[in-house]
């Protein structure tokens, strides 16, 4: 009897650890050219990128918050060979942040596009 109190107690510790190292997740960022992110401009430079649990993005320098976002982890057929950033060329030539992939990892983080402008029409 005193062994099973021991083992749930166990596992239950065990699952509270799980549960919040999934709480957010805090990954490295390096930017090679300049970006947009939800209309904000990053330069080139390396950044801390934390994933909440709701999918709010935040991307900061130290401890300076540059910018937070929207996006969701999507899993990808097999894991990406290194990290890298994809982005896409808006009509006025800047370059919009739009996924970043993470080395070794079938997860990939996708912006959603809470940044696009609405028309008032």
């Amino acid at each position: 009897m005193k062994k099973f109190g021991i083992t749930s107690a166990t596992i239950l510790a065990l699952l509270l650890c799980v549960t919040s190292a999934f709480a957010a997740s805090t990954k490295n960022l390096n930017v090679t050219m300049p970006v947009t992110v939800n209309g904000t401009a990053i330069p080139e430079g390396q950044y801390k990128l934390t994933i909440a649990d709701d999918g709010q993005v935040t991307i900061a320098k130290g401890k300076n918050v540059l910018v937070t976002a929207q996006g969701k982890l999507v899993e990808r057929p097999s894991k990406a060979d290194s990290d890298s950033i994809v982005i896409r060329t808006q009509p006025d030539g800047t370059q919009k942040l739009t996924e970043v992939n993470f080395g070794g990892q079938k997860s990939a983080l996708v912006f959603t596009e809470s940044d696009s402008k609405t028309s008032g029409n």
